[in-house]
């Protein structure tokens, strides 16, 4: 392998890993966040056969095939829902890694051509090394950073109190029987709010139809009281709870961690004078696989995760 395609190389990884980073699966942030207002009529304009998560007011998620919708009813392939019972409907997208991975396939190919384009032994074996590191890095780095953000299902229906706000890829309002409230939230971290004003956090750590155990971490009533509460589900107002929507956190670190990686590594030869390109390489992989690793899970975190207000009616 010619020593100027090695070169290359660090130069080539640190573009393609800010490239990967970005581009390599927009298909996971579809933004349907100006779409209109979700509603059943928009429900009788699906195909028959439209894959759709149901999330029933008693706290249950089902995946189902759609068949037919009435004013009163759902029909999917496991049978009949009726309206009453139903919370939000959304369309259901499974993940699709092969996109990913040509994207950064692609992404990588274009990269390793402009680097080879610089290199001084055009005629040598740069070019052809850039395009197959390319191609297999840029599409690795493409399906981590793919599997690693969740692909939002997107809301078709939400039965959402009037005047509420829009409804977004990361937050919904929903309305909930107050029988249905420990289905919701048990086991989960909460943000109560009491119909006398009074402000609770903690985790739901048991419950039934009529009321809820929460371990305090926070109260406003008693700043002081971090043990366990009983509440009535009569005297809850809202509850914000997180729901995980998937993608994967190893994924994030992995693919964070080679993009810092390479990226620092490369940083750091740029910024050498010649006489200590090894060391400060060797700082930048370091200290930029540990900033891409911890930035990467803590963003994947907090985009796979749907923030969802209960109003208790």
């Amino acid at each position: 392998m010619p020593a100027t395609a090695i070169r290359t190389l660090p130069s080539w990884f640190g573009l393609l890993a800010a490239f990967a980073a970005g581009l390599a699966s927009p298909q996971s942030e579809v933004r349907f966040d100006s779409a209109s207002p979700a509603s059943w009529a928009a429900l009788s304009s699906l195909p028959s056969g439209t894959p759709v998560i149901i999330y029933l007011k008693n706290g249950a998620r089902r995946q189902e095939t759609l068949l037919r919708v009435t004013d009163l009813e759902i029909v999917t392939h496991v049978g009949p829902i009726r309206a009453s019972d139903i919370a939000a409907i959304s369309h259901f997208r499974p993940e699709r890694l092969w996109d990913g991975a040509l994207r950064g396939a692609g992404i990588g190919i274009a990269t390793g051509s402009i680097i080879a384009a610089s290199a001084e032994d055009t005629q040598g074996g740069a070019w052809a090394v850039s395009t197959v590191f390319g191609s297999l890095a840029g599409a690795g780095f493409g399906a981590l950073f793919d599997s690693a953000v969740a692909k939002p299902d997107k809301q078709i229906f939400l039965d959402a109190p009037p005047g509420s706000a829009r409804p977004g890829i990361r937050h919904w309002t929903l309305k909930v029987r107050p029988e249905d409230l420990s289905a919701w939230t048990l086991g989960k971290t909460v943000h109560v709010m009491l119909k006398d004003g009074t402000y609770l956090r903690g985790k739901v750590t048991s419950g039934n139809e009529s009321s809820i155990l929460i371990a305090l971490r926070e109260a406003s009533d008693r700043p002081k009281e971090k043990e366990g509460r009983t509440v009535s589900v009569s005297e809850v107002g809202t509850v914000i709870v997180r729901e995980k929507l998937g993608g994967s956190t190893a994924a994030a670190g992995v693919g964070g961690g080679l993009a810092g990686f390479w990226g620092g590594a490369a940083a750091g030869a740029f910024s050498s004078d010649g006489s200590d390109e090894g060391q400060r390489a060797l700082l930048g992989a370091c200290l930029g696989g540990l900033i891409g690793t911890t930035t990467a899970i803590a963003g994947t975190d907090r985009l796979n995760w749907r923030e969802i207000t209960l109003v208790v009616q």
